[in-house]
């Protein structure tokens, strides 16, 4: 079986804990800066940092605790269902901000494959479907309007809204 796992608030606590710590550290993800930060709807760091005068050396320090702000049991999860699956992770999102996450996070060695991308959609389809589309597969996203998408295209999918 494949499952194909969302990061933020799926395994990371990004509008929790990550927030309050970036928060402490200077750097608010709400507000007018942080929407004016977003190009074409995804967060841009380095635009965000200008805008708040912070280096991204700020940042960095709170991506380096990140092993911090996962969820409670997702490295226990993920190692269990990783004994007998395949297991891929589907980020949305800016490609450094999340690779930084991801790899302070301990979590890069637990998948096969990871995808970082603006598209969640066009990357299930490009990369998972054409490739896993004789498996069985099982969406995981914190956010409704994302797995009701991947299910109106993918009815045999299962989707999940947590892990």
């Amino acid at each position: 079986m494949i499952y194909v796992i969302d990061f933020d608030d799926t395994l990371f606590d990004r509008s929790g804990k990550f927030a309050k710590a970036a928060q402490k550290a200077g750097i608010v993800f709400k507000g007018e800066l942080y929407e004016k930060s977003k190009i074409k709807g995804i967060y841009n760091p380095k635009k965000h940092l200008k805008l708040l005068g912070k280096k991204r050396q700020d940042l960095e320090k709170v991506l380096e605790q990140s092993q911090n702000f996962l969820l409670p049991g997702a490295i226990k999860k993920l190692k269990k269902l990783r004994k007998n699956n395949k297991l891929i992770l589907l980020s949305k999102g800016d490609f450094w901000f999340h690779k930084q996450k991801i790899k302070y996070s301990g979590l890069e060695s637990l998948f096969d494959k990871i995808y970082i991308t603006d598209n969640k959609l066009k990357i299930f389809r490009e990369k998972i479907m054409s490739r896993y589309s004789q498996e069985k597969i099982v969406f995981i996203d914190d956010k409704k309007e994302e797995l009701d998408e991947v299910k109106k295209v993918y009815a045999e999918i299962k989707t999940k809204n947590r892990l």
